[in-house]
């Protein structure tokens, strides 16, 4: 059973004067205040998948190359432990050819889960995580641009306080594990300075909370 995720950004409270204000609801995408009218039209989907797809950062590289495809299960099987909802860019694409879709909200949904699953699994200060993070404020961007609505709540989430857990693999172990890859264990292992694939069966210590994560340097 997949772990829960590190964190509920719409419990936090204020610390700095030690009050019981709430912070306001980080706004999400599954929850977006999508107009009735549109909830049909599944033509949007596939505007915004593309959009999805093709989106680029200040630095003019594509941000969602890691979503493409969920990383193997042979080479990465601690993925499949914290992540009991695994979905890849190239699942919502499939679903989208067979009209797998009723509605636009079931397709923001799995786009939601994408990127919570993506958070949920790498260290707050991985590529990975701030990826999934931008995708999600130029998705909520787009979507208010073609809906010409606002979302339920529009503010970033805060800061996360306590760390997280830290799963000891290397960064070469890391590339290997994504579909494609033909990177051999002898030469992850010669690059990265480890014996055998132990390091994938490396037990993270308990985080405060008990709060699920994995850091990749």
């Amino acid at each position: 059973m997949g772990k829960k995720r590190r964190r509920s950004e719409a419990s936090d409270t204020d610390g700095d004067s030690g009050s019981s204000l709430p912070v306001q609801k980080k706004q999400r995408i599954d929850n977006w205040n999508f107009p009735v009218e549109l909830n049909r039209k599944i033509d949007l989907c596939h505007t915004l998948y593309d959009f999805l797809r093709k989106y680029k950062d200040a630095d003019n590289r594509t941000v969602c190359d890691f979503l493409v495809r969920a990383p193997s299960r042979r080479l990465l099987p601690h993925y499949y432990e914290v992540v009991s909802s695994p979905i890849d860019l190239m699942k919502i694409q499939q679903k989208l050819k067979t009209e797998g879709y009723p509605s636009v909200r079931a397709f923001l949904s799995d786009v939601q889960l994408l990127l919570d699953n993506a958070r949920s699994f790498y260290q707050r200060s991985s590529e990975e995580w701030q990826g999934a993070t931008t995708l999600e404020r130029a998705f909520l961007s787009k979507l208010g641009e073609m809906t010409g609505r606002k979302g339920e709540a529009s503010v970033e989430a805060k800061p996360a306080a306590s760390p997280s857990l830290t799963l000891r693999i290397s960064k070469d172990q890391l590339v290997a594990a994504r579909p494609g890859t033909r990177t051999t264990s002898a030469q992850g292992n010669k690059q990265s300075g480890t014996k055998g694939a132990s390091s994938f069966g490396t037990k993270p210590t308990a985080s405060p909370g008990g709060k699920a994560a994995s850091g990749f340097g």
